[in-house]
């Protein structure tokens, strides 16, 4: 799993954080106490209404950053494991 970025200029490494939950089940409940703690963490890095890039290919682990990222009030703009370094660089 590539790490995932809080913005461009504030990467945040969320793998030892969040994990692969990739084939795991989470209750509704799991996920809103997963979901609420990101967000807390995210929250205390970055102001509400950030723009905030998210690097990563999709699987579970990118829904519950982006639950969490509207939970703190922050935009997710998706960046793509597939895009190029040039193309990064234009968000």
């Amino acid at each position: 799993m590539r790490p995932m970025k809080a913005s461009i200029s504030h990467p945040i490494d969320t793998r030892a954080r969040l994990g692969d939950l990739t084939g795991s089940k989470l209750t509704g409940t799991a996920l809103a106490l997963v979901t609420k703690a990101i967000s807390a963490c995210l929250s205390a890095q970055l102001p509400c209404g950030s723009l905030v890039g998210l690097y990563a290919d999709n699987s579970p682990d990118w829904a519950i950053v982006d639950l969490a990222l509207q939970q703190a009030g922050m935009v997710s703009i998706p960046v793509p494991g597939f895009f190029a370094p040039a193309q990064i660089g234009q968000l």
